[in-house]
């Protein structure tokens, strides 16, 4: 985790290079499990298209972490998907419970693009998918 001298970076700091959906961020404290989280990404689910946000790495990182959930305050029933896609080729995917954050540990040596994407199944269009604490290990 990125601190005060450490060599690692916020993937919130970059600037997005294609996005679609209604990502908000970066977002400061989303409520997961009772834990605030800043440097996060929020997206508004939408009805079975996946939400997407990609950055430029510009093979420059090696390493990329992420903590994923439906924010506190979202219904218990809300079924989200969260999945990393790199240079175009699927990656990564996670599907937690509201209030219990999964942990998503990327390897992103040679990467130039990154995309994260978020999607809710059956009733849940409009739901909240937060990426929270979004850390790059520059190589």
């Amino acid at each position: 985790m990125p601190t005060a001298g450490s060599t690692s970076a916020w993937l919130t700091d970059l600037p997005f290079v294609e996005k679609s959906g209604e990502w908000t961020g970066p977002a400061t404290s989303p409520q997961i499990g009772s834990r605030s989280y800043d440097h996060s990404l929020v997206v508004t689910t939408g009805d079975g298209a996946y939400p997407f946000i990609g950055f430029n790495l510009d093979h420059k990182y090696k390493e990329f972490t992420a903590i994923v959930a439906a924010p506190d305050d979202e219904p218990s029933d809300v079924d989200l998907t969260f999945k990393v896609i790199l240079d175009g080729q699927g990656g990564d995917t996670e599907s937690p419970n509201v209030g219990k954050p999964a942990t998503i540990d990327v390897r992103v040596a040679g990467v130039e693009r990154l995309q994260l994407q978020a999607n809710c199944y059956y009733d849940c269009t409009g739901a909240r998918a937060v990426w929270a604490h979004l850390e790059l290990v520059p190589s």
